[in-house]
């Protein structure tokens, strides 16, 4: 699988150098086609884009990398995107026409109104993006991968908490502290059973005090838990 990046430097270079760097540690991924947006000083442009496009023909996948300056607007209030000669412009419409395309949303961006895009970009917001975040890097970028390996078509809800972690976070919390919940009152249940008719339960866990604090302690556990268990990507071949 070869895979083709595009992205515009001054939008997300920072980050694009640290997907590119977890991208190259995955196995099934044989080549990383990284391209700068800039052309250099002197560079024949037409040779440029010629050379950009067919590597990207050799690529499996384009990540059109989208942050919140992905069109790059100006201070006259046009895009870098209306230009017909803007790279990043030509090198998505070439990826559209020619590979698998999937939008990376960067931080929090959002993906561009149609509307707004040149004609031969209005496919792009009909895609399925991925969110990436920084603070969730290696979360986000495993589900990234197996989206780019095509390893397991994500659910909606799969798509839904890549978009909301913090919804998710709060879900399996609650999920968390109910499944702690459940197992304390069967274990009290069974502790009832197995003590003495002439000891209370509140005798034999010694007092009201340390059972409280047990309790407490098993339930903010339970709630806790689930947050820092990290869930294991199924490796599946690509489909």
């Amino acid at each position: 699988m070869n895979v083709f990046i595009s992205y515009r430097r001054a939008d997300t270079q920072d980050f694009v150098g640290r997907l590119a760097d977890r991208l190259r540690q995955e196995r099934e991924i044989d080549k990383l086609f990284l391209d700068v947006e800039e052309i250099d000083p002197g560079e024949d442009f037409k040779a440029k884009i010629t050379r950009s496009l067919n590597a990207m023909k050799k690529s499996g996948v384009c990540l059109v990398i989208i942050g919140k300056d992905w069109a790059g607007r100006s201070a006259s209030g046009a895009t870098r995107l209306d230009d017909d000669k803007d790279f990043v412009r030509l090198e998505v419409a070439g990826a559209l026409s020619s590979v698998k395309v999937i939008p990376v949303l960067v931080n929090e961006a959002s993906m561009p109104d149609a509307r707004t895009l040149p004609p031969e970009l209005q496919k792009l917001p009909t895609l399925n993006g991925v969110s990436v975040r920084t603070n969730s890097f290696r979360r986000d970028s495993d589900y990234l991968i197996d989206a780019i390996l095509a390893r397991k078509e994500p659910s909606p809800l799969s798509r839904y908490w890549n978009r909301h972690p913090f919804q998710e976070s709060v879900v399996r919390a609650f999920f968390g502290l109910v499944v702690t919940s459940v197992l304390i009152i069967v274990a009290a249940a069974i502790l009832q059973a197995a003590t003495p008719e002439h000891l209370s339960l509140n005798q034999v866990l010694g007092g009201t005090g340390p059972m409280i604090v047990a309790l407490a302690g098993a339930l903010l556990l339970g709630m806790l838990a689930p947050l820092f268990f990290r869930r294991r990507r199924r490796r599946l071949k690509p489909a």
